[in-house]
């Protein structure tokens, strides 16, 4: 079926990161681009004010995903749904021949990802992962600088990021924080759902391949919940080895008011030099000086990485204008093969005893997934001392066990060649 300008979407799930996708259907829009003509809201009682501004603006409104399926008024889907709807979903489009992209993670187990790309293969329809990172200049010329060997043989990357998550953070849909729910996988926490961006960044910076992530051969990781409220990790470390010889180090926490790793880092270390990826880093030319002094410049046109140029992309891809994805969906399952080896090398998401966590209200002004009512607080959960843990064990490098840390869990290192399959040894202990 031939696509003309605009490229007509369909976006599913007008929540969390759906709204950041509505902002990029809006300006595409005005750009003539892409054109939002549906919605799928399964709740819309729940955004009864946005929904109503869709349809006034022409947008079809559908409440089940089926019927958007076979009505299709629209060239190409936009999913932004929980994690663990993300492979019937995907499935059902690309049986259907409606290209996808899908927002990150793709999904929880790599089972899932590899029936997803097993249907994608079988069909040839289109399916790109948004992971925005991927999409921004900066970061596409430096890993092709990388290749090249502007630091000489790369040798480890080390990916820090701290945030602080409120409690009503996970009362805002009934599948944050859990491990499993009704029966399916979800697996939602820093690894796959708010920081997978960093993990899977690290594992690009790392990789031999143009636009591809590293292939990962062994994986060690320990997840941790410092709050008792939850199924999941809200703090993970992971080793990860790939087949290239470079070794990456993930550290993630959702549980830290400090701000040192609220911009999350990544440091490439090469034989030769090294070089600090921030979130925002975009000026242009890069510069990079090497151990001997010799300084290196990497050109780049500036645009930084983001949903709307995820969409964009996959837009021009759909009217044979660009043949680039910045996230095909064989590259999830590099990403979570580290993912859920991680889990099964941890064997458990372990609980940090109390006396290591810092409970306490706080204002909710400070807080971005919380709805603001003058003077009302919120409950907190704090690790203690997790900032000085995330540079400690980076720079030794190590994981928390291997440094000491106190209420960290020692535990083995998973051979993943050949992972197809998970839990191994993971206990969801829900």
């Amino acid at each position: 079926m031939a696509i003309s300008r605009p490229v007509r979407g369909c976006l599913v799930g007008i929540g969390g990161y759906g709204r950041t996708h509505l902002r990029a259907f809006a300006e595409l829009e005005e750009e003539g681009l892409a054109k939002l003509t549906a919605v799928v809201v399964r709740n819309p009682a729940k955004y009864a004010e946005q929904v109503a501004e869709l349809e006034s603006n022409g947008v079809k409104c559908f409440t089940k995903y089926e019927d958007a399926i076979g009505e299709r008024n629209f060239d190409f889907l936009s999913l932004c749904t929980p994690l663990q709807l993300h492979r019937p979903q995907v499935i059902a489009a690309l049986e259907a021949g409606i290209p996808v992209i899908c927002e990150k993670s793709a999904a929880p187990t790599v089972q899932d990802v590899q029936a997803m790309a097993g249907v994608q293969a079988r069909t040839g329809v289109l399916l790109d992962i948004a992971y925005p990172r991927q999409s921004s200049d900066a970061v596409r010329a430096l890993q092709q600088a990388l290749i090249e060997g502007c630091i000489g043989q790369i040798e480890r990357v080390v990916v820090r990021a701290g945030w602080l998550r409120e409690e009503r953070y996970y009362q805002r849909s009934a599948w944050a924080g859990r491990v499993k729910m009704d029966g399916l996988w979800t697996l939602d926490g820093p690894v796959n759902n708010p920081q997978a961006h960093y993990l899977y960044n690290g594992m690009y910076f790392a990789s031999s391949e143009a636009g591809r992530i590293a292939n990962p051969v062994r994986v060690r990781g320990e997840l941790y919940r410092a709050r008792p409220t939850i199924e999941g990790e809200d703090t993970a470390c992971i080793e990860a080895e790939f087949d290239n010889g470079v070794t990456e180090y993930f550290f993630g926490t959702l549980v830290t008011s400090d701000k040192t790793y609220a911009d999350p880092r990544i440091d490439i270390l090469g034989d030769l030099g090294s070089f600090t990826w921030t979130r925002e880093t975009r000026e242009s030319p890069i510069r990079i000086t090497r151990h001997d002094g010799r300084a290196i410049e990497i050109e780049h046109e500036g645009i930084p990485g983001s949903t709307k140029r995820c969409i964009e992309n996959f837009a021009l891809h759909l009217l044979g204008e660009s043949d680039t994805l910045y996230s095909p969906i064989t590259e999830s399952l590099k990403f979570a093969t580290v993912s859920n080896a991680a889990f099964d090398s941890s064997g458990m998401v372990h609980q940090v005893p109390e006396e290591h966590v810092d409970k306490h209200e706080s204002p909710v002004d400070e807080y971005r997934y919380v709805k603001k009512r003058e003077g009302e607080k919120t409950l907190v959960y704090e690790l203690k001392g997790i900032t000085q843990a995330m540079t400690e064990a980076g720079d030794k490098p190590g994981l928390y066990s291997d440094i000491g840390v106190p209420w960290a869990v020692k535990t083995a290192p998973l051979d993943v060649t050949g992972y197809s399959y998970f839990p191994q040894a993971f206990e969801a202990n829900c």
